[in-house]
């Protein structure tokens, strides 16, 4: 991917497009973004922050391991489910991948380390079946792809129903109400009036 060329933001962003990237910042703030440097082997990846109770920190906040060795290893995980993972800044991208998600405990890190790798085979099948000549092969990385994307949602739902403890909500934004029709707000209660039989 070519570098963007370097230009001023205030006159390129549209009103819309300040308010989003001021969002994005907004939600970046206030966390430990861990990122990795090269260690000493191929796929050998250290923190970057040089600070190493910070770095720490770092790993078990991204992870949401209480742990740091659950916490290292689940990195190592992650980074060695990306294809090129020798590359440093594919590790990261799987490090920023698995931090965007937000993991809070240990057991949503083990599920968020997953959908990293879900999501990077996923694309990968993809990728494979645009660049193939050969019809056989698409179909087979197409239905791989497919299955891979299938359970990405599945993932998705299972960390949405661990997060709000299967509790499902519903928020009903329009009302309508015709002419003579009454409408309840409020939390209502069918049950049994006063003198009606059980």
């Amino acid at each position: 991917m070519p570098k963007p060329k370097k230009t001023d933001p205030e006159k390129v962003l549209t009103p819309a497009q300040k308010e989003g990237a001021q969002r994005l910042l907004e939600r970046k703030q206030g966390r430990n973004w861990l990122k990795l440097d090269k260690g000493d082997g191929d796929r050998d990846y250290r923190p970057a922050e040089s600070d190493a109770g910070l770095a720490m920190v770092q790993a078990m906040e991204a992870t949401g391991m209480p742990d740091l060795d659950a916490a290292s290893k689940l990195i190592a995980q992650t980074v060695n489910a990306t294809a090129d993972a020798h590359n440093l800044k594919n590790a990261n991208a799987a490090i920023s991948m698995l931090q965007g998600i937000g993991p809070q405990d240990g057991l949503e890190g083990m599920l968020a380390c997953q959908m990293v790798a879900v999501h990077n085979m996923a694309a990968e099948c993809a990728r494979r079946a645009m660049i193939t000549e050969r019809t056989e092969a698409a179909d087979r990385y197409i239905q791989q792809s497919t299955k891979l994307m299938n359970v990405f949602t599945r993932q998705i739902e299972a960390l949405q129903k661990y997060r709000t403890k299967g509790q499902q909500k519903i928020t009903v934004q329009h009302v309508n109400v015709g002419h003579g029709g009454q409408a309840i707000v409020g939390n209502v209660h069918q049950g049994v009036g006063e003198g009606e039989k059980k």
